[in-house]
């Protein structure tokens, strides 16, 4: 049904995404690497329902310079995160994945919404991604949302991204 579609959407982006930035993640991540200044974390975070929970790595570029500037500026430390979308694991927009902090009990505050994703929806709209109006964002998106409104917010997403005012 309505899964599944939104799935395919979403699997169909990361697909793209891929393919746009294989080649750039390809010759600048070695390097960034080699230099120290691509880190990578592994969080446990919580699953799209209450039961379930997802490893993921999320890297990090630290550092200044063309290359740093580059990878952020592409969103290459989310590269390796589009393969979760095609497993299924995460939505390409959504939430803010949240970490469990070894509590798996303590399921996410916007439960009613709660879906762990590469962007979300409150980078999207250019908020703050951890505070509380980015979690009304959200929300907000999480239940008036489709599938139309996530191909355009993904877009808005990378833009974002690309144009973040802290490179300028």
């Amino acid at each position: 049904g309505a899964g599944l579609l939104r799935y395919l959407v979403h699997a169909g982006i990361a697909v793209l995404l891929i393919l746009l930035l294989s080649v750039p993640f390809l010759l600048l991540f070695p390097l960034l690497k080699l230099r120290g200044k691509w880190i990578t974390k592994r969080k446990t975070c919580f699953g799209e329902s209450h039961q379930s929970t997802i490893s993921l790595a999320f890297p990090s570029i630290s550092g200044n310079g063309v290359l740093c500037t580059l990878a952020e500026a592409l969103s290459l430390d989310r590269f390796p995160l589009l393969f979760k979308v095609l497993e299924g694991r995460i939505a390409v927009i959504g939430s803010n994945p949240q970490e469990t902090g070894g509590n798996t009990g303590r399921y996410p505050s916007l439960a009613a919404g709660y879906r762990p994703a590469l962007y979300s929806y409150a980078e999207a709209e250019d908020w703050p991604v951890n505070s509380e109006e980015g979690a009304i964002v959200e929300r907000y998106f999480a239940s008036h949302g489709g599938l139309f409104q996530d191909l355009v917010l993904v877009v808005k997403a990378f833009l974002n991204r690309m144009h973040s005012k802290d490179r300028q």
